[in-house]
């Protein structure tokens, strides 16, 4: 775990040139700093994975408007849901989340032009549902008819968590 204070993280703004930004399980986060990211108008890629209960979808609708984001990685980001990402623009590639059923229900009506979506953590999609899941479990995030339609539309869903990789 980092530990980077959130009025250091306030300070990101200041890096007007930062293109990729990785804050991974970082206690500092909250909406306040991605109000302060939002702000780099260059960042293309942002790692917020295992930020848990720290972000919501309030401080995610900033995020959502970088015109230059094409990378998000919200793995393990609980307080999100599906609607969050109506709100983000038309250049986002890749999007990293935890399959969280409850939450993500809708998340179909909500995808846009996402070039590759990795939905992670007990996935379940028609292809890969074996129909052994009880009423209390996981269900497919997606319907066939969803699944069949972001395939035809070149949407790549990975069932396996690789980050994207930083570059310099």
């Amino acid at each position: 775990m980092n530990d980077v204070s959130s009025s250091a993280l306030r300070r990101l703004s200041e890096l007007t040139r930062l293109r990729q930004l990785h804050l991974s399980d970082n206690c500092g986060i909250d909406d306040e700093v991605l109000k302060s990211i939002s702000q780099l108008e260059v960042l293309t890629h942002l790692n917020l994975s295992l930020s848990h209960e720290r972000i919501s979808n309030d401080g995610l609708s900033r995020v959502g408007r970088m015109p230059m984001l094409t990378h998000l990685n919200l793995y393990c980001c609980h307080n999100i849901t599906a609607e969050i990402f109506s709100q983000f623009g038309q250049g986002l590639q890749v999007l990293i989340l935890q399959n969280d059923c409850e939450r993500m229900k809708n998340l179909y009506s909500h995808l846009h032009n996402i070039g590759t979506l990795e939905v992670l953590g007990g996935l379940r999609t028609p292809e890969f549902d074996d129909g052994s899941a009880s009423d209390d479990e996981e269900m497919p995030i997606f319907t066939e008819h969803e699944w069949n339609d972001l395939k035809d539309r070149g949407v790549k869903i990975e069932h396996e968590y690789v980050d994207f990789p930083m570059t310099m």
